[in-house]
């Protein structure tokens, strides 16, 4: 008999079970345009369950695994390239040419994705990550705002 159960990975759909209470407490907070941080124990279902909200919600979603950053240059390197992602560059290229450190943004032919980079020197770097959370608040003020998730902080 093969387990029902799957775990070890991110579910949703008919793997995704329950959890409705949790579900609606953790929308209240996202519609109420609050900060929320969830804590528990690894493998207790965090992700899943705000990959789930935020899959039924009609708003643009910024997601970034912090644990595969290597600093806070690459930070904001990959929080930029998830950015790019919802909103094309030619939409945003007159806010990133005003950052204090402008990218190097190319497009990979391998890939189809862009790379993404920054040379900062080392007192630049929160610099320029606050240009990119800067970005994503004027993205909030002129379009639909997004919903930032930050997974394994």
């Amino acid at each position: 008999m093969k387990n029902p159960f799957k775990f070890g990975t991110v579910v949703d759909k008919e793997h995704f079970t329950n959890r409705i209470e949790e579900q609606q407490e953790v929308r209240n907070v996202i519609d109420s345009n609050n900060h929320l941080i969830l804590i528990s124990p690894r493998r207790y279902g965090k992700t899943s369950l705000i990959k789930n909200v935020t899959s039924h919600l009609d708003r643009p979603i910024i997601s970034l695994d912090i644990q595969l950053t290597t600093g806070i240059n690459d930070f904001a390197s990959q929080l930029l390239k998830r950015v790019l992602k919802i909103n094309p560059y030619e939409k945003l290229k007159h806010f990133i040419a005003q950052f204090r450190i402008v990218p190097t943004i190319e497009l990979n032919p391998l890939t189809g994705g862009m790379d993404i980079s920054f040379r900062p020197s080392e007192k630049d770097n929160f610099a320029t990550l606050e240009d990119v959370l800067n970005l994503i608040e004027k993205i909030g003020k002129q379009w639909k705002r997004p919903i930032v998730v930050l997974d394994e902080f």
